[in-house]
């Protein structure tokens, strides 16, 4: 069971997403929890309201005027957004690094950023996903240098399968060999960090293990 520690204002990027979706539910365990959600149509916003979100913005994640509407009272941003391929350099890099410096103008308190497992980038890897790995990488680097205070989660594959609960997690080194863990538990992940503020200026590789999400994390601090 997460701890609730204080009522928060969170903010999230890609809630329509599959990831964004289970966080939403997550977040809005928490009665108090403030959630809003900017959305790239207004169509999205009926779903994520029945999700739990207190709000929702309509925009373009690539326009840096659609994604300063962050309120400035906003406590926790969270960026779960990706173009599954389509558009890595614009939104899963640049759009990232751009709701960042939002974070540093406007003096939010936590920025947790979901990458991937492998992200370089300067990555030499020959694998189908190098252009993807190669951005999410630069946003990352950007996120670490900015001054900001940040999470950055790299989980392993992800896939559809209801969460276990359960995680292996380490700050660097972390052996997946192919696994992959449930975008629902990703999510559990995300929710905890924010409500407990932990792990603030630290980069997590996740994966599904046999280590409850509490322990995992706090076993990190």
């Amino acid at each position: 069971m997460r701890k609730k520690l204080t009522r928060l204002k969170l903010f999230i990027f890609g809630a329509n997403g599959q990831v964004g979706q289970h966080l939403v539910k997550e977040l809005a365990k928490n009665d108090d929890n403030i959630i809003t959600v900017f959305l790239r149509l207004n169509s999205q916003a009926g779903k994520l309201k029945q999700l739990g979100a207190s709000n929702s913005i309509i925009g373009d994640l690539t326009d840096k005027e659609a994604i300063n509407q962050v309120p400035d009272d906003t406590d926790v941003v969270i960026f779960v957004a990706g173009s599954q391929g389509k558009d890595v350099i614009n939104v899963d890099q640049k759009a990232a690094m751009s709701v960042a410096d939002v974070v540093k103008d406007k003096q939010i308190s936590h920025y947790i950023l979901l990458s991937s497992y492998g992200a370089d980038s300067h990555s030499t890897t020959e694998h189908s996903l190098k252009e993807y790995l190669i951005a999410k990488g630069k946003a990352d680097d950007y996120v670490k240098k900015l001054g900001i205070p940040f999470t950055i989660l790299k989980p392993g594959v992800l896939d559809n399968h209801s969460g276990t609960g359960l995680i292996s997690v380490k700050k660097e080194n972390l052996e997946v060999s192919n696994r992959s863990i449930p975008r629902e538990d990703v999510a559990k992940v995300i929710a905890y960090i924010a409500e407990n503020q932990l792990l603030i200026g630290e980069s997590l590789e996740l994966i599904s293990g046999n280590q409850s999400i509490e322990q995992g994390l706090k076993s990190l601090r």
